[in-house]
């Protein structure tokens, strides 16, 4: 499609103009009440339901799957005839991407257990998180933690909207009511689950820190949080006039009045650690950037927008309305700027950035160096397992998928090397500690090691084939769940436990390997590699929600909780 404004193609999926700017309709909220999706990766369409006819387009990078500091809210949608002076990737907090290979599957031979999720439509509002995520234009990755190596969780938020207000589970944990019936407006994660932010429909903003709820301010217009979720910066609206604050996880302090040429679209981003902020202001019909650091604040340049910025601000990400990056020092001297496109991976400390220039090319641009390499002529995937956060260090050594095909990239002097390690898959997951890779092809189900040269193993599908090419496996792959060709549902290697599942609408799975399926009736039952087995006292099933270690079920208009998949405690929450 063409921008109504500046007149440049953008792809279909742009919510934002990545040259002018320009705010583009929004897609139609989520039915209320909605359940917090469970992150990402464990809610992608093709671990709950595989396939004849999956729209997840599985060509998108893992980077284009969820936003680190999503676009802000513009106030009011912007003319054709005026648009915007600045790009489009003002962002938010950090978060994890869904690995794209958890998305499609091709079409079954005939309907099988894989169906049942095609037609349970109440499904629709659990996965609607993934589905809008697609929709994000301009989006960055920020990465945390060690080299080559995972950060696994099991306890995130899941909230419910109700009428007294917003309730917030951490993991299995009910916290204090947020007495606010306004339902929730916007929300961020800490990278690894362990802090979120909440902004209602009225403008109050919210900060939950493990199980503490803390009210930050009231008449808020949009936040950003740190990535290590101790510091806020939010902007605060009376009337016209809006207020930059930065919250410390105790207390707020004021960084600054902003001001805008046409119409207020924040343009804020903060460090890592919470200590420095980059923000657009006004002055003269001139944008100017400003750095904010103990207490003060330092223009940096004019008709420059942050994008990103290390702790101490020792490299600073800023762009222009041309489509150029621009790399700081100290957040003072240039080093370096080249052209880049949409996606981009940041490292744990910032000082370098993975992206996609202008050409399609996949780069790594490392400020220490001032090297731009080219990793891939195309782009690709990092591969995640679920319940993971995605880090860096540096850029190494990483498992991607590209063109239909795992690799392995390695970095050797100036130059990327990539080793095939899987082709000819139709659905994959990577166990929780990256080194296996349970697929299906051909209606085999498949596992190999994920390195390059591996020998693939046959799990199922010697002498019977799979029912469809889609399966349901826990985070370990200790636990596997397919149907067969006369529609009965197999564990593991293939041993049946139901011989027929015509009369099952639904399936989830757990992260710890437990399958819940609701029948027609909407009754819920479980299984662990058995017959399954009926929950008691649950009936009249609307909603289940698989959040990291913890399940929800709304059932007759009450909300039940579980942390082993097979036992249900009724909380207080009611509908």
């Amino acid at each position: 499609m063409f921008c109504p404004a500046c007149g440049k193609e953008v792809p279909d999926v742009a919510k934002f103009c990545p040259i002018c700017g320009m705010k583009f309709a929004a897609p139609a909220p989520a039915e209320a009440p909605v359940p917090v999706e469970a992150p990402v990766s464990e809610a992608a369409p093709a671990e709950v339901a595989a396939p004849v006819d999956a729209t997840a387009p599985v060509e998108a990078p893992v980077a284009e799957a969820a936003p680190v500091e999503a676009p802000a809210p513009v106030a009011e949608t912007a003319p054709a005839y005026e648009p915007v002076q600045q790009t489009a990737p003002v962002y938010e907090q950090p978060v994890y991407a869904a690995p794209v290979a958890e998305a499609a599957a091709p079409a079954v031979k005939k309907n099988g257990f894989a169906d049942v999720l095609k037609k349970n439509g109440k499904l629709i509002g659990i996965i609607a998180g993934c589905v809008a995520v697609l929709l994000i234009l301009i989006i960055v990755i920020a990465c945390v933690g060690g080299a080559s190596q995972y950060k696994h969780y099991t306890d995130t938020y899941t909230y419910y909207s109700i009428d007294d207000g917003v309730q917030v589970f951490y993991g299995s944990k009910q916290l204090e009511l947020i007495e606010d019936d306004s339902g929730v407006d916007q929300k961020g994660y800490a990278v690894d689950r362990t802090a979120m932010w909440i902004l209602t429909n009225d403008n109050n903003l919210y900060y939950i820190k493990g199980t503490a709820v803390t009210e930050v301010a009231e008449d808020v217009y949009s936040a950003n949080m740190s990535a290590d979720a101790n510091a806020i910066a939010y902007v605060v609206q009376d009337g016209d006039e809006y207020t930059l604050n930065l919250f410390n996880g105790k207390d707020s302090e004021e960084i600054a009045e902003l001001e805008y040429n046409h119409w207020f679209n924040p343009c804020v981003t903060i460090s890592p650690d919470g200590k420095t902020v980059l923000y657009v202001t006004s002055d003269d019909d001139t944008d100017e950037c400003y750095y904010y650091q103990n207490g003060k604040s330092e223009k940096i340049k004019k008709d420059l927008y942050p994008l990103a910025v290390s702790n101490s601000g020792k490299v600073s990400y800023l762009y222009d309305t041309d489509g150029k990056l621009h790399i700081y020092k100290d957040l003072s001297e240039k080093v370096d700027s080249f052209k880049y496109n949409y996606t981009m991976y940041f490292n744990t400390d910032r000082t370098a950035v993975m992206y996609i220039d202008d050409e399609g090319n996949t780069m790594v641009y490392n400020s220490s160096n001032k090297k731009n390499i080219e990793v891939d002529d195309a782009s690709f995937a990092i591969l995640t397992p679920a319940y993971t956060v995605l880090q860096f260090d540096d850029f190494d050594s990483f498992l991607a998928e590209s063109d239909g095909k795992i690799y392995q990239y390695t970095r050797k002097g100036d130059k990327y090397e990539r080793e095939k390690i899987l082709s000819g898959y139709s659905k994959y997951k990577l166990s929780a500690d990256g080194k296996t890779i349970l697929f299906s092809d051909d209606y085999e189900l498949k596992q190999v090691a994920a390195k390059p040269g591996a020998k693939e193993k046959i799990i199922y599908g010697d002498k019977e084939e799979m029912g469809s090419n889609s399966f349901y496996a826990s985070n370990d792959l200790k636990h596997v769940y397919f149907d067969g060709e006369d529609d009965e549902l197999f564990y593991n290697k293939g041993k049946e436990i139901l011989d027929d599942t015509d009369d099952f609408d639904a399936a989830y799975m757990t992260s710890f390997g437990v399958l819940l399926l609701v029948d027609e009736d909407d009754d819920l039952y479980y299984t662990t590699g058995g017959e399954p087995k009926k929950v008691a006292d649950i009936s009249d099933v609307e909603e289940v929600t698989v959040a990291g270690g913890a399940v929800f079920v709304k059932a007759d208009d009450e909300l039940y909780i579980s942390t082993n998949g097979k036992t249900f405690k009724k909380t207080d929450v009611e509908f």
